[in-house]
């Protein structure tokens, strides 16, 4: 039986913008008065918490992905990115 692996993004993602505010959250929103689509720095620091994500699940996987030491930290510690 295979198992497929989760990860809560819609979590993650809302404790980190609850944690360094609205002001520093919407620096990744597309533009003034969207706040449902990202920037294209917006999609990297997103796209980071994502492969951390998949690598706190699935560790074996971390290989497959460059690291960004400097962006994690500021995703894990709550540091606007």
């Amino acid at each position: 039986m295979t198992r497929s692996t989760i990860i809560d993004l819609n979590a993650a993602s809302l404790a980190y913008v609850n944690a360094i505010g609205r002001d520093a959250s919407w620096v990744y929103n597309w533009g003034p008065g969207d706040n449902t689509h990202l920037n294209p720095y917006g999609e990297v620091v997103f796209g980071r918490m994502v492969i951390d994500l998949i690598i706190r699940a699935k560790p074996d996987l971390e290989s497959w992905f460059t690291p960004n030491k400097t962006l994690s930290d500021a995703l894990w510690h709550n540091l606007p990115a």
